[in-house]
């Protein structure tokens, strides 16, 4: 062992020099990072997993406090919208041709003060692209039940902690589905562009 150490000093004494430090240090840097990696990434993983269910165990226990017939009402209004867009199209306008007045003004208000109050971040997003499609006009009924089933899968995901995929809740209710998938399709990548949420309703990457 002692030859070896001396072995050692007469070639660090005969090659030392700044460059051959600074190699030496980055490889002992490498062979550090190398070696610690699989312990950080676990620990990475752990903490999301924990902060996720730090996450729920809130909601639960928030909504257990809360009135919970009124979300319970208000999920309920918002898949039927899904199940019968005419019903609630009618119900919050009053038909075509007729004058919008404060009594429909007041039933949507309330759905989305609802949604404000109780939604998360990721529903209230998904409820500012549809209002903001429907007041430019630029949202049409093929628009409309996308939006929608984003906005019910989303709620979904909020009170329950169950996700549904958006598309999956449109196959279930239109039996002519697989007509009109590509536009469906479509209209959920310009959703997922606009909102930066994902297939399966993840927002950490929230826009």
């Amino acid at each position: 062992m002692d030859n070896i150490a001396e072995a050692f000093a007469v070639w660090a004494s005969k090659n030392f020099d700044w460059n051959t430090a600074l190699i030496l240090l980055l490889l002992t840097f490498v062979l550090v990072w190398i070696y610690r990696s699989p312990e950080f990434f676990k620990s990475r993983t752990h903490d999301d997993r924990t902060a996720d269910a730090a996450q729920q165990l809130q909601i639960d226990r928030y909504y257990r406090d809360a009135n919970g017939e009124e979300i319970k009402n208000n999920l309920d209004w918002w898949n039927e919208f899904l199940l019968d867009p005419g019903k609630k199209s009618f119900e919050i306008s009053g038909g075509e041709g007729t004058p919008i007045d404060q009594e429909h003004i007041d039933k949507l208000n309330k759905r989305m003060a609802f949604i404000m109050q109780f939604g998360s971040a990721r529903t209230v997003k998904l409820l500012s692209i549809y209002m903001q499609k429907n007041y430019t006009r630029s949202i049409d009924v093929d628009g409309t039940l996308v939006c929608i089933s984003y906005i019910v899968a989303s709620l979904r995901a909020d009170y329950t902690g169950e996700k549904a995929l958006p598309m999956d809740l449109l196959r279930i209710k239109f039996n002519d589905y697989s007509q009109k998938e590509k536009t469906y399709q479509n209209i959920s990548k310009t959703i997922k562009k606009e909102t930066g949420i994902d297939d399966h309703l993840n927002y950490r990457r929230l826009k």
